[in-house]
């Protein structure tokens, strides 16, 4: 049995690693440093990039070949963490997702669903394929949203439990008021220093709106903006967007950081706006009250975990709207930091539960 094999044990991950997403990759480097000292394999994009950043085993994740052999030689196969079983990507992500957890089943190994967000789901049937995870050993979910969903699909067993991304359970950076990462980087540091994380959208009027925020911050405050993309090469056009609509000066983080350099690179910034979860988690990690963008209610779960107001929409995002908020808003008054801090060690610990529940299921 896996739980009575001496030493560290043998766990295949599956999940969305090697696309230069840098919210999954902050998510894999927590898991790793979680779940140490057990060998972890991955499925990845790009193997090779995987090994050289994480420092663990991976396997391409289309080859059958390959992953068969990694699920027979794992004692537990870990789906997550992120949002997988979901369609507004795709059509083939949950078929993907729930068809690894079917190869593990078939060839005998045991899973776990790790600090997933669930949905949104609306194919009936794909919906319907979610039951399959009443087969896990164990689930943990990042949010109340995802534990209704799955229980609306007829997911009875195990017990779901909620918990929060795993990308919380990373060590929090320490402010730098050299603004050090910035000058490493050739970025501009005047302060204050005024960041933005904006992914693809449709239409012009979101950029121009955006563009007209960070202008409108600069002119009231001085200082400086950088456009941090957290997807790449995907999120890099849609920054470079926002730096041609903008009249004052602007920059681009023109490479992917590591994940602990990526925390550096928030720990200098004086305000985020963030359209993806994991730039509004970075901020709160470097104890930044986040302003989110929202395109999905996992911005909104998030921004609500954490006692931030709640989100812009992006559909429908006015310039003067979102300019009229951060500047009433900054800087942030000291009890919002310590607010913000007490809610970010409650999740944090929810954090690492992820890593507990997986470490009961190698016991079992």
């Amino acid at each position: 049995m896996p739980g009575s094999r001496p030493g560290p044990a043998r766990i295949l991950v599956s999940g969305y690693y090697g696309f230069g997403n840098a919210g999954d990759e902050a998510i894999l480097d927590a898991m790793a440093a979680g779940l140490s000292p057990h060998r972890l394999t991955v499925l990845s994009g790009d193997p090779a990039a995987t090994r050289a950043e994480h420092g663990v085993e991976a396997v391409p994740r289309q080859s059958l070949r390959h992953v068969m052999g990694a699920i027979r030689a794992a004692d537990l196969v870990v789906s997550g963490g992120g949002s997988l079983l979901q369609d507004a990507t795709g059509p083939r992500s949950v078929p993907y997702y729930l068809g690894i957890l079917w190869l593990a089943r078939l060839l005998g190994r045991r899973f776990v669903v790790y600090a997933q967000g669930v949905g949104p789901v609306r194919s009936p049937a794909r919906f319907r394929l979610l039951r399959y995870l009443n087969r896990a050993a164990a689930i943990t979910v990042r949010d109340q949203a995802s534990a209704d969903l799955l229980r609306k699909a007829g997911v009875r067993r195990p017990p779901l439990e909620v918990t929060a991304d795993a990308a919380l359970g990373l060590p929090r950076p320490v402010r730098d008021p050299a603004r050090g990462s910035l000058a490493r980087l050739g970025l501009p540091a005047a302060p204050p220093v005024f960041a933005f994380s904006v992914r693809r959208w449709q239409g012009d009027g979101f950029t121009a709106a955006v563009a007209a925020a960070a202008d409108g911050l600069v002119q009231r405050f001085g200082g400086s903006v950088v456009l941090v993309p957290m997807q790449y090469p995907g999120d890099v056009a849609a920054c470079e967007a926002v730096r041609a609509r903008m009249r004052e000066p602007a920059a681009v983080l023109a490479r992917r950081l590591p994940t602990v350099e990526m925390l550096e690179l928030f720990a200098c910034f004086d305000l985020v706006v963030g359209m993806r979860l994991h730039a509004l988690i970075f901020a709160a990690l470097a104890g930044l009250g986040p302003v989110g963008l929202s395109y999905d209610p996992k911005v909104d779960a998030f921004l609500k975990a954490v006692g931030a107001p709640p989100p812009f929409a992006v559909r429908d995002l006015r310039g003067e709207d979102l300019l009229a908020h951060l500047a009433a808003s900054f800087p942030a008054p000291a009890e919002a930091a310590e607010r913000l801090a007490d809610r970010l060690g409650h999740l944090q610990a929810m954090a690492r539960r992820n890593n507990e529940v997986v470490q009961a299921a190698l016991a079992r």
